[in-house]
């Protein structure tokens, strides 16, 4: 099986949030829905809420769409998400080679 480079992004992005202690509810339109819906391209967009483990607070989201280039996944996200897990520092990590 081939994964897209849609599925890699997910999958580290997934692995990244939970490397930093934290964990995912995610939801598209409204609904709820699980992780791998993300990142098996199961939905076209969909949203990924970060809560930390430690305290249950929530710290910000982030829109994820499939119908965008692979390293424009990340359509837009919570700015506090830059100090709380460095999102920013991961995004440009992923995506500096392309």
């Amino acid at each position: 099986m081939i994964t897209s480079r849609h599925s890699q992004y997910a999958k580290k992005l997934f692995q990244y949030i939970k490397e930093k202690d934290c964990y995912t509810k995610c939801s598209c339109w409204g609904e709820k829905i699980p992780d791998y819906y993300i990142t098996d391209e199961e939905v076209e967009e969909g949203t990924i809420e970060i809560y930390s483990n430690k305290d249950d607070k929530y710290l910000g989201s982030i829109a994820w769409m499939f119908y965008n280039d692979w390293y424009e996944s990340i359509a837009d996200y919570s700015l506090n998400l830059e100090d709380s897990i460095q999102l920013d520092t991961f995004i440009n990590n992923i995506t500096k080679n392309y």
